[in-house]
């Protein structure tokens, strides 16, 4: 399992840094390149008694990536301008039990680097708050 996780972050890493280039200001203009939105997406679950990480990336304009809902999450993170924590919320109800789900997003939102990490309450808020994003 070690050799899988690592593996996956050097593929990861190399993605990320393909477009940190991408984004590099051009030496023949002051302007961006034009750039994609690519993040890394993962959800873990520390309350088990064995850590459950989720991983996908998620790759906006084109849509793509290993997201199996792409076109939903990249529509959601496009109405809230990127913002994980502004995509709009439904009304479902959540039981009140406490299972934590701990979430994060780095990467790039076009051509300007983002990240945020948050933990919920459990896997039915997690969804209810950040729409397709982490439906994974």
């Amino acid at each position: 399992m070690g050799r899988i996780r690592r593996s996956y972050a050097i593929g990861i890493a190399a993605a990320c840094a393909a477009m940190a280039v991408s984004a590099a200001p051009s030496a023949q203009a002051d302007e961006l390149v034009p750039t994609r939105s690519v993040l890394l997406l993962t959800v873990s679950m520390p309350h088990l008694s064995t850590v459950v990480d989720r991983y996908r990336v998620l790759e906006c304009s084109p849509t793509g990536g290993t997201h199996p809902l792409a076109a939903a999450a990249c529509a959601d993170l496009e109405y809230a301008n990127g913002d994980v924590r502004a995509v709009a919320t439904d009304d479902r109800h959540c039981p009140m039990i406490y299972a934590p789900v701990t979430v994060s997003e780095q990467g790039w939102w076009h051509g300007k680097r983002t990240g945020m990490t948050e933990t919920f309450a459990n896997t039915c808020v997690m969804r209810a708050e950040t729409g397709a994003v982490f439906a994974f």
